[in-house]
């Protein structure tokens, strides 16, 4: 199975699916939408029927259980219980997007600029879409230099830094507060319909 998009809640504490044997279906891709730590504790008995130890792409939050084999990751719930933990269990990770706002993604990167490597991250994407009722020039935007300053450092291979926003304005603002990235040619920034 290449895929498993999970939105539905466990009804019984040990699902067990006719037919199957224990990791006899191997998914390459997984998104959990609910019951997320059930589904996780579930995929860690022997008895399931899914190997997810070899999960090259993730849509939810289950890094420290699936992170190694990683190689893509969406993250887009806002409710993050500890951005420190989510990077140290990806260690293959090359695209990463994430919806999210500036202290999480110094949360999420600063603890690893201890590290004597480089993370293999290839291509960082971050989306903005503000609501139609937010005054852009009330907006902090200044603290995006920060996220600047940390992205341009030599510990981060990112090839590319995307930006993607569904505002002219947004756009305007990103490039003017992210002038490292800019100079590094790393900076994206696309529009796209909301």
């Amino acid at each position: 199975m290449k895929a498993l998009d999970v939105d539905l809640h466990i009804c019984s504490e040990n699902p067990i699916l006719e037919g199957t044997t224990p990791r006899s279906i191997r998914l390459d891709e997984l998104s959990l939408a609910n019951d997320v730590r059930r589904f996780m504790d579930w995929f860690q008995q022997d008895s399931c029927p899914f190997e997810i130890r070899n999960l090259q792409k993730c849509y939810g939050q289950c890094m420290q259980y699936v992170g190694k084999s990683l190689s893509e990751v969406w993250l887009l719930d806002l409710d993050v219980e500890d951005p420190n933990n989510y990077l140290k269990y990806t260690p293959n990770l090359a695209p990463y997007t994430r919806i999210s706002r500036i202290r999480f993604l110094s949360a999420l990167f600063g603890p690893l600029l201890d590290k004597d490597e480089k993370l293999p991250l290839q291509r960082l994407r971050i989306v903005l879409f503000p609501s139609h009722n937010v005054r852009l020039d009330s907006h902090d935007w200044a603290s995006w230099s920060a996220i600047d300053a940390l992205l341009e450092k030599l510990e981060f291979a990112s090839e590319t830094v995307e930006f993607t926003t569904s505002c002219v304005r947004v756009k305007e603002l990103l490039v003017g507060k992210l002038p490292l990235l800019e100079r590094s040619e790393k900076l994206v920034v696309q529009i796209e319909d909301d």
